[in-house]
């Protein structure tokens, strides 16, 4: 059998590493990443809008203003719809212990009635972590809103500027060695 040598450069070791550190920084960056890809994609959903604006006289900044607001309120528009179950959600708790009384009144659940006592604590103390949770979600969830909606306002005012730079960067990339 002939003996064959495998030769790696240090130049392809050097560029093997570099791609996992680059990967890896990527990895760490995802969620900034994907919230500009978002805002991205939003200026580019808005653009012709503003640009109807501009082209009616109306200056830019009160143009990208007046779009990002028309996009709130829709969101806003749909979010109440959602808020009718959660009223709803909220009125069953109110009006829960009434409900849990009588039903311990039925001669049926007598012999049930402390294992619905247990089952309900168990869910009630699950619950309060859960409120815990959800309220941290929706907190960053909001942030998050913000920041898509400065990233979107700062791409649309600007956005001439960055398609001049994304163009050339296109006809002219970096060389690389």
């Amino acid at each position: 059998m002939d003996d064959k040598q495998l030769i790696i450069s240090l130049r392809t070791i050097l560029l093997f590493l570099g791609t996992l550190i680059g990967l890896w920084v990527f990895w760490l960056i995802r969620d900034v990443v994907l919230i500009f890809f978002i805002s991205l994609i939003l200026a580019l959903t808005l653009e012709p809008f503003v640009e109807w604006l501009d082209n009616r006289k109306i200056p830019r900044p009160i143009s990208v203003v007046v779009n990002v607001l028309v996009v709130i309120l829709a969101f806003v528009g749909v979010g109440s719809v959602a808020v009718i179950p959660l009223q709803q959600i909220s009125r069953l708790i109110v009006s829960l212990p009434s409900y849990l009384d009588s039903l311990t009144k039925l001669p049926i659940l007598d012999g049930f009635q402390i294992q619905l006592n247990d089952a309900i604590y168990a869910q009630l103390s699950q619950t309060t972590g859960n409120i815990v949770t959800a309220t941290l979600g929706a907190f960053s969830g909001l942030l998050t809103v913000v920041v898509v909606i400065v990233f979107t306002v700062y791409i649309l005012l600007d956005f001439d500027n960055l398609r001049k730079m994304f163009i050339s960067f296109s006809l002219n990339p970096i060389r690389t060695m």
